[in-house]
């Protein structure tokens, strides 16, 4: 019990106690009367004054009567403070979760008014307020929000005003709707209360996960289409909305300075549109307002939409800047974008860590050249007697911080789980089979190793020929003639990555050709894991775990819009998730960055509509419960004490008359 109340409660019980003792101190006193004769009373004083003792005892009975009734009235009150379950509160009709989706896509502007479009939000919101008017005022209700996070805007006992008040404060988010998490959340909040529900105002875009059983009865309040089409999720719905889904930028393979960017593009309007792909490029950024400046507009580029979704190629854009952002806008002058929350896309150049190189064989300057060449090798040199591969395993990594092995004309066994990369074998002195003068041809164009490798126009004097087995992928082959070809580079993933070379840069004009960096920039990545450099976009509001370079140290995240704050790093990688749109940047105290771009989750598509559950409906009237004692406590000592007062007033009646 509080401590406030109990002293409010001493403070009423001396009150009572005091004002009770002093009524009995004000007694009536006799009036003194002057009669003629005085012995015709004294038969009548001598009997008063026998009898004075007993009245005496009468009245201290009726003091401690009134004490005895006012402790039955302070005692019950006591008691309820002690044991506030037992005091049984009037009981409400229903318990109502009213949960406001404000995810992304309830900021498409498809509803109609006489101004104009309205956002599906604040048609939900309209229907909402509706719907509290008309509710009973036994209902109780609590306002939510949700998105990818669950929120409370106004309790369990908020007047009506309240709750409008919030309602109306409600905005959009940019990010998906987690409808499991909401209901399970809204589930908590009704979880012990009569009549509980959940009534969702949504415009039914789809879960990103199926939904489960709901644990609560579920009712839908519709806004955008469905609400439009009385709750048929049937009606064909074309919507007047372009969207960028998903943008990518990598390196171009003959020139890494320059780079190819992707945009997947999607066109609702059932329809082919004109329209414009407008790219920004910038440094430094994290929102599409920082990067979409007009000193940042690298290009503009007109493309033709069919309906449903396209992948638009843009090539030869500089690399100077790693952060980009694309927007597509309509070019048709009678097509207006009602859903402007999805046009932009965000893109970044994936940054390529340095590797460490472990180069078992003699001196070889072309490799070591080309090696040179990407940038990002850190090599050591081991000679072949020096060389013991049980001393380089995967397991050992974090001792002797090796990323990958070349074994260069040494034959010799690959350390245990560790990528390798053969090459350079002494032809002349090799027992398998030569092919001299052999025209070489790229057989696996598409494979991460070969990207933008040709061999046109190269001389080779002499390559070896390799043996296939189960489980490699032929990336070059020597034209034997008569329709032959023999393998002279392979690739295998299985156990670890490895790259097998039949070629000796002893033996081609290969070393002077811009292929050969281009050759060992694409090994180096593929034998690290990184022959995919395309940054796949975080979802906004579904949980992230991206890979930190660094497992240890110091490390900052920063949110778009949102002061830096310290990482959360869980198995060496950082955790979390978000719903701003943009960059969101992890910082090393040793200045290591990690930046990743955001999308929208599929759910948030506006033309994703999903008919679940059914509409609103009234509820029926529910009666109170019989069970339990709901009579409380005090009011039967109040009878007890009333009943007492009865019988001491015909007790004081009786007196005066006798």
């Amino acid at each position: 019990m509080p401590t406030s109340e109990l002293q409010a409660w001493l403070t009423r019980a001396v009150a009572a106690l005091l004002a009770l003792v002093l009524l009995h101190l004000l007694r009536p006193r006799r009036r003194k009367v002057e009669v003629p004769f005085g012995g015709l009373w004294r038969r009548v004083l001598g009997s008063v004054e026998a009898r004075s003792l007993g009245r005496r005892w009468q009245r201290l009975l009726s003091f401690l009567m009134f004490v005895a009734f006012l402790g039955l009235l302070l005692g019950a009150q006591l008691g309820d403070l002690l044991h506030p379950e037992r005091v049984v509160r009037p009981r409400r009709q229903g318990s109502t979760v009213l949960l406001i989706d404000r995810s992304a896509s309830m900021a498409t502007r498809d509803g109609a008014s006489e101004a104009g479009p309205v956002a599906r939000l604040d048609e939900a919101k309209n229907r909402a307020a509706q719907w509290l008017d008309q509710l009973p005022p036994d209902e109780d209700v609590l306002l939510a929000v949700a998105s990818g996070s669950f929120e409370v805007c106004a309790g369990w006992g908020s007047d009506r005003q309240a709750i409008h008040k919030a309602l109306e404060s409600v905005t959009a988010s940019q990010g998906g709707m987690d409808l499991n998490r909401a209901v399970r959340s809204a589930a908590q909040m009704l979880q012990g209360r009569p009549g509980a529900r959940l009534l969702v105002a949504s415009d039914g875009g789809l879960p990103l996960q199926p939904l489960e059983t709901a644990p609560v009865p579920l009712q839908w309040l519709w806004a955008g289409p469905l609400g439009a089409a009385g709750y048929d999720s049937k009606v064909p719905y074309v919507l007047a909305n372009l969207a960028v889904e998903q943008a990518a930028i990598r390196a171009q393979a003959d020139d890494p300075d320059r780079g190819v960017l992707t945009v997947q593009v999607r066109n609702d309007t059932g329809k082919n549109v004109r329209a414009r792909l407008a790219i920004f490029a910038a440094d430094t950024g994290e929102t599409t307002g920082d990067l979409a400046k007009d000193r940042n507009l690298r290009r503009l580029v007109d493309v033709q939409l069919p309906a449903g979704a396209t992948t638009v190629q843009v090539p030869d854009l500089e690399l100077v800047d790693a952060r980009f952002a694309v927007r597509v806008e309509p070019q048709h002058p009678d097509l207006i974008d009602l859903a402007h929350w999805d046009d932009w896309g965000l893109a970044v150049v994936a940054a390529q860590r340095r590797l460490k190189v472990l180069w078992v064989g003699d001196k070889n300057h072309y490799l070591d050249a080309a090696l040179a060449a990407t940038g990002r090798a850190d090599v050591q040199r081991v000679a072949p007697a020096d060389y013991h591969p049980e001393a380089w395993r995967a397991v050992d990594r974090a001792r002797h911080g090796i990323d990958l092995v070349i074994l260069d004309g040494v034959l010799a066994e690959a350390p245990d789980g560790l990528a390798t990369w053969r090459l350079g074998l002494d032809l002349a002195r090799d027992a398998t089979q030569l092919a001299h003068n052999p025209e070489v041809l790229v057989r696996a164009a598409d494979h991460p190793a070969m990207r933008g490798v040709s061999f046109q126009d190269t001389n080779f004097d002499a390559v070896r020929l390799l043996p296939i087995q189960s489980g490699q992928k032929v990336l070059a082959a020597a034209s034997l003639g008569g329709g032959r070809s023999a393998a002279v580079m392979l690739a295998s993933e299985v156990p670890v990555r490895q790259l097998t070379w039949g070629i000796d840069l002893r033996e081609t004009d290969l070393v002077g050709r811009y292929a050969l960096p281009i050759l060992a920039s694409n090994a180096l990545a593929w034998l690290a894991g990184e022959d995919q450099p395309l940054l796949q976009p975080l979802e906004l509001g579904r949980p992230w775990a991206v890979d930190a370079p660094l497992p240890t140290g110091s490390w900052q995240y920063r949110e778009p819009g949102q002061p830096p704050r310290p990482a959360r790093l869980s198995a060496g990688q950082f955790v979390g998730s978000s719903e701003a749109f943009g960059l969101h940047q992890w910082t090393h105290i040793s200045g290591e960055t990690v930046v990743r771009p955001t999308s929208l989750p599929p759910s948030e598509r506006p033309t994703a509509l999903l008919h679940q559950g059914e509409g609103v409906r009234d509820r029926p009237v529910q009666a109170a419960s019989d069970t339990g004692n709901n009579w409380p406590i005090y009011m039967a000592y109040l009878v007890v004490v009333l009943f007492g007062l009865l019988l001491e007033w015909t007790a004081y009646l009786r007196r005066r008359t006798v």
